[in-house]
């Protein structure tokens, strides 16, 4: 699977408007889906004419860190005031400089004579704010959530009077070459045969992420363990879309976060790149409410509403050490194997909480087998799977031979008699059936039949 990517997605087809849905909306939003499932990123394309802006703050961003006499003093964390206060100019390390852009706050906190920051940033930060919250609307939409379910955990748009932007634009500038120091050979660009050895390995901590840079260095680990070179052969429309571990949390773990590095070596030093990161309001709680109205299982501690800032406080602590995908650990007393995995809870906590009910058991076992393995011969046999109505199908589609799903039941293996919808929306037995095809090794099926005797 060498060299494999994702598909672009318009950013204009996953626009939501009022009626139903047009069929470039929902081969969009099955893209989106499909990309940060296998890919855990995305690649977006913005509207005609943005690339003129995206050109322009890339440019100046350049040119304002090689213009500037290099600093003695990294910049770390720890040091900084809050996680939604950097504004301006500091350096992360050694070989990383960041510029950034929050809305509120004057351009450098630390040093009021800071001046001639790049130009652009203003309306490049509404342009990306726009696009992200899109973005984030069409996740919602994936998963089969209401419209705008995540909208009370964002800022204002625009901001009152007074507040302070917990989204931010940054500009990044990974060891230019005045910076003295040995870099890594070049790697095979086309493999995904990497090492991390060299690198930081960071984890987006926000609900997305949207970068753009002007040479290619991000690689993004996919969901088998690969680094991907996510920025490689992007056109000057194309930004990468990363999804962070506040969206991990309010999607109860069904949107896993980005894990990613930047490979720097001979051939890139000097990198620039821009990122806007939608991030959580710092008086916003976080929660999975909109999982369970979809029918969706919330189990361990996605149960438990936090508050953006304790939230937050623990996914910035990550970055004081090298994270790989065994270290992350967000959830206080979360014990890790190597996967974000789900907290051990204390016996007394655990004798609170109430087992699901059998049929809830079933719900969320089919739409496991649909995510890991209908999905999966769809997308071996290059099947786009759109659903039926519930009803249509049942009263006539799975009576008929030449239906409008007959096709692509065959061709995927869909059981004889079930209708052809989403398995959150079948009958019991339905789902039993469903899953006899699919994996009738099951544990929850006895216990299916057991809720539907009921």
């Amino acid at each position: 699977m060498t060299g494999a990517r994702p598909a672009r997605i318009n950013l204009l087809d996953i626009v939501a408007a009022d009626g139903l849905p047009s069929h470039a909306y929902n081969d969009a939003v099955n893209i989106l889906s499909q990309s940060l499932s296998k890919y855990n990123f995305a690649i977006v394309e913005l509207p005609r004419g943005d690339d003129v802006l995206l050109k322009c703050v890339l440019d100046s961003g350049r040119r304002f860190f090689h213009q500037r006499p290099m600093p003695t003093i990294c910049h770390q964390e720890d040091d900084r005031i809050e996680w939604n206060r950097s504004s301006g100019y500091y350096k992360r390390h050694h070989s990383l400089e960041i510029y950034d852009y929050r809305p509120g706050l004057p351009s450098d906190t630390n040093n009021p004579r800071e001046h001639y920051p790049p130009v652009g940033l203003p309306e490049l930060f509404s342009l990306l704010g726009r696009a992200a919250r899109h973005l984030l609307d069409a996740v919602c939409s994936s998963l089969d959530l209401r419209s705008f379910c995540f909208a009370d955990f964002l800022d204002n748009a625009p901001l009152k009077s007074g507040e302070v932007s917990s989204s931010v634009l940054s500009i990044n500038c990974h060891a230019r070459s005045e910076v003295p120091g040995h870099f890594p050979r070049s790697p095979n660009t086309q493999s995904t045969e990497f090492s991390t050895s060299h690198y930081d390995t960071n984890i987006e901590k926000g609900l997305l992420m949207l970068m753009k840079s002007d040479k290619p260095g991000l690689r993004i680990r996919d969901e088998h363990g690969r680094w991907i070179l996510a920025d490689m052969d992007l056109g000057p429309l194309d930004m990468v879309m990363c999804s962070g571990l506040a969206l991990y949390h309010c999607t109860a773990g069904y949107i896993n976060p980005s894990l990613y590095t930047f490979s720097i070596d001979a051939d890139n030093v000097g990198r620039c790149s821009l990122s806007f990161k939608l991030m959580p309001r710092a008086l916003a709680v976080l929660h999975c409410s909109a999982m369970v109205a979809a029918g969706y299982g919330v189990i361990g501690p996605f149960q438990q509403p936090l508050s953006v800032c304790d939230f937050m406080q623990h996914a910035f602590q990550s970055d004081r050490t090298n994270i790989s995908r065994s270290m992350i650990s967000v959830y206080p007393g979360q014990q890790s194997d190597g996967a974000l995995k789900v907290m051990a809870k204390h016996p007394r906590q655990m004798s609170k909480i109430k087992p699901l009910a059998p049929s809830k058991r079933l719900r969320l076992e089919a739409q496991r087998v649909l995510k890991e393995k209908v999905q999966e011969i769809a997308d071996s046999k290059g099947i786009k799977i759109r659903f039926c109505s519930l009803k249509d199908c049942e009263d006539h589609h799975i009576l008929c031979e030449e239906s409008p799903c007959a096709s692509i039941r065959a061709q995927i293996g869909w059981p004889a008699g079930v209708p052809f919808v989403h398995p959150h929306d079948l009958p019991n037995k339905s789902k039993q059936a469903f899953l006899e095809a699919y994996e009738p090794s099951s544990t929850v099926l006895q216990l299916g039949e057991n809720s539907s005797e009921q």
